[in-house]
């Protein structure tokens, strides 16, 4: 008897030892072998040695994934996840669903999404396959151009009833008659609720081995087990594929698509690849999830973690995790306004900008951060490097966006090497600060290429921030509305000296000219003498100061939009933002256009004083310092004066109120100063602290940098300049208090970035990259 035994314990991978055993313990041995011997049959069936060497990803978000979601999502954001998706390697995707829209709005636009994806060139090679639920939705579909379709079955008829309102016969009946109308077209199948339903709880193998090989022999070539409410467990998969495997199904047929409510999806699907299935569906970000599962049920199991799994096992996807993790980031943050779905998508994206934090010798954000408010945000710069385009992308950029700046080869933009330059060769220290958090790619736009990779550049972004002269992107054919006959949700800031429009719009205009053409230089200075202009370019951070406001709002709008405002096809596109330097300063003019139309006031300068608020000014302190005091409120001017011991003044009824003060302004001026003048800054400081009085010094940089107040608002970072030494760069504000902005590196070198981005975003193969360094 033991020849048969060693036999069987041979074939099924056992290692055979002898032992001298006799009567009972070989009986007892025996007896035992038999009981472990189906479990051993039921191993042999799934194993490391049958998991594939590749896998193929189907990525359902644009359907599954966004079709139960409360917020519309415009066409154009669609076709741009699946851009994406497609350049992070995704070479199936489920692109839509052809659903009644009264029941699913979301897949209002079925055909408008899937003609797109089929008439985009990048589409070689890539299967879209979208849902149709009968044979209307089949016709619908291929009238649409679908070339492949997934019919949609249940296992659980409580399910069937509620979702689709009828049996599981019927359900399968008409997956079947679907998959069988759809001649030429290539079919999958999608059966629910495989491993577990809401209404009937579990489900019994047998019966999704009945569904699943009834839609195998109507000729489906594909047929996905769904676990549409994520409450399958290792062992309830490999039960019902050894259902399957039992009733004659080839494993080879079938995908699993598994949604992750316990946490259970990818431990699922390493199961179902040691039963040697070699296709799996996911969503990006872990998008989607059933409206019957019930509170706190999660969407699909997220394509990052799937990826990330299987890069770990050396499963072949063809998927780029890295890109991947970017798209989840941005569908969830950005369009969705919600962190991704994915814990290794969200890893991923943090150790990546730690890494470029730690580059530039800067402190990564603390372990559990939030992902800051610009997140997943794309924003391409051009100009000929102007404070206003530089500073706009700084002020994003600091707030999480990306910014890939684009600079002419050779000599970059301009302010590397305005001002203080860092060393005799380095760029400008100006430089490290407005340039912070970009990345560099050189492209000489004179030639044909360097436009043309401009214009794709673009056409993978969601802002651009341009600052030539009017006319110029016009000129290159490219205009904001050629650039969205690519891009329709492109929010486009232009800035320039005098906007878009108006006579003057052609000129050109720098800080110091405009500033003077809206009126700021008429006011700065003194009576009587020359303007003068502060040694700072107030003009270009204005007009850059509107423009990002403007490019939030744009944003806002765009995320807000419903499908009407898309002309009837359910695309929101982006909009225009003219931003002007003259404007900018027009708009800090208060009163003053009002008070010329009613009263034909001109205001003119006023010195150190505020004409028509008194008191206000700046007055003399020991040691030839000065110090600025804004007592112009009648309380406020009441306590000054008692604290400077002049009540016959605070008593005085004609100085009771600001009309009074300021037709005696000389006379207040006056006296303020002879009680200022004998006292240090630090003196008067005291004492109008003491009363609550509005008073400070007027600080130097070298002030602003030691003041301990400036210091505890964190108004300082540091940053690693290319030499490895640290450079101290002022913050941005506002502070947000749950989503703070940051420097994660000071500026760039010139191109340093260029054949990261164009591999990266453009998907550039090598040998390109290194044709277009030599040409």
């Amino acid at each position: 008897p033991s020849q048969p035994l060693m036999a069987s314990l041979v074939h099924h991978g056992g290692r055979v030892a002898r032992l001298p055993l006799h009567g009972e313990d070989f009986s007892r041995l025996g007896r035992d072998f038999v009981r472990a011997a189906g479990g051993l049959r039921r191993f042999a069936a799934y194993s490391w040695d049958r998991v594939p060497s590749s896998v193929r990803l189907t990525d359902v978000s644009p359907r599954d994934g966004l079709q139960n979601e409360a917020k519309h999502v415009d066409t154009a954001t669609k076709l741009e996840l699946v851009r994406r998706l497609r350049g992070a390697g995704l070479r199936s995707i489920e692109a839509t669903s052809f659903v009644n829209p009264r029941l699913v709005p979301q897949m209002a636009d079925a055909a408008d999404v899937l003609r797109a994806c089929l008439q985009d060139p990048g589409s070689d090679g890539v299967d879209y396959t979208v849902l149709v639920p009968n044979i209307r939705g089949l016709e619908a579909a291929r009238a649409a151009g679908a070339m492949e379709v997934t019919v949609l079955a249940a296992a659980s008829d409580a399910f069937s009833r509620r979702n689709t309102n009828c049996s599981l016969e019927e359900s399968l009946r008409r997956a079947v008659e679907a998959a069988r109308a759809a001649e030429g077209m290539g079919v999958r199948a999608a059966v629910a609720t495989c491993l577990g339903c809401p209404f009937e709880g579990e489900v019994p193998p047998r019966r999704v081995a009945e569904v699943v090989l009834a839609l195998v022999e109507a000729g489906c070539r594909e047929v996905a087990i769904c676990d549409t409410i994520g409450t399958g467990t290792p062992a309830s998969v490999r039960r019902v594929l050894e259902a399957l495997a039992e009733a004659g199904v080839p494993l080879e047929r079938l995908a699993v698509h598994l949604h992750d409510t316990y946490g259970q999806a990818v431990a699922n699907i390493l199961v179902a690849l040691q039963h040697g299935v070699a296709r799996v569906d996911a969503a990006v970000g872990g998008l989607g999830g059933c409206p019957f599962a019930g509170p706190g049920a999660g969407g699909n199991v997220a394509t990052e973690d799937v990826v990330r799994m299987l890069d770990g096992l050396g499963v072949e996807t063809g998927v780029d995790v890295d890109a991947l993790s970017d798209t989840g980031v941005w569908i969830c943050g950005e369009v969705l306004g919600r962190d991704t779905g994915s814990k290794a998508g969200l890893a991923l994206h943090r150790r990546r900008a730690a890494a470029a934090v730690g580059a530039a010798g800067a402190k990564p954000a603390p372990r559990g951060e939030p992902a800051p408010p610009l997140a997943g945000l794309r924003v391409v710069e051009v100009g000929p490097g102007l404070v206003a385009g530089g500073w706009t992308g700084a002020t994003l950029a600091y707030f999480g966006a990306e910014v890939v700046k684009v600079e002419p080869p050779g000599s970059g933009d301009g302010i590397r090497k305005w001002r203080h330059l860092d060393g005799p060769r380095g760029d400008s220290l100006w430089w490290q600060s407005i340039g912070r958090s970009k990345r560099s790619v050189a492209l000489d736009l004179r030639r044909d290429e360097g436009r043309a990779l401009l214009r794709r550049l673009i056409g993978t972004a969601d802002v651009l921030v341009e600052n030539f002269k009017p006319g110029t992107l016009e000129k290159w054919g490219m205009g904001p509305d050629a650039l969205r006959e690519q891009n329709p949700r492109l929010v486009v800031a232009r800035i320039s000296g005098y906007g878009q429009t108006g006579p003057k719009s052609g000129l050109p205009g720098f800080a110091s000219v405009c500033e003077g053409a809206g009126g700021f230089r008429h006011i700065n200075g003194f009576p009587g003498l020359p303007p003068v202009r502060p040694n700072l370019s107030i003009g270009d951070t204005l007009a850059a100061t509107n423009a990002t406001i403007g490019i939030l709002l744009a944003l806002l709008r765009r995320a807000r939009a419903s499908p009407a405002d898309g002309g009837g096809k359910g695309e929101v596109h982006g909009q225009d933002v003219d931003s002007s330097i003259a404007e900018g300063v027009f708009g800090l003019l208060e009163s003053c256009v009002p008070e010329f139309d009613r009263l034909g006031v001109v205001r003119g300068p006023s010195g150190s004083t505020l004409t028509g608020i008194v008191p206000s000014g700046t007055y003399p302190c020991k040691g030839g310092m000065h110090i600025i005091i804004g007592a112009n409120g009648d309380s406020l001017f009441r306590r000054l004066m008692l604290a400077m011991d002049r009540a016959d003044l605070a008593d005085d009824p004609r100085l009771a109120d600001n009309a009074g003060r300021v037709e005696r302004q000389e006379l207040l001026d006056a006296a303020i100063a002879e009680w200022t003048a004998s006292r240090s800054v630090g003196e008067v400081q005291a004492a109008c602290d003491a009363i609550s009085v509005p008073c400070g010094p007027i600080n130097s940089i070298r002030e602003i940098v030691e003041d301990e107040h400036f210091q505890a608002r964190g108004c300082f970072e540091t940053v690693q300049t290319p030499d490895g030494q640290a450079l101290k760069v002022p913050s941005i504000a506002p502070r947000l208090s749950a989503t703070p902005g940051r420097t994660l590196r000071g500026g760039p070198r010139l191109g340093e970035h260029t054949d990261e981005v164009l591999a990266e975003i453009l998907h550039l193969p090598p040998e390109e990259l290194a044709e277009l360094r030599a040409a």
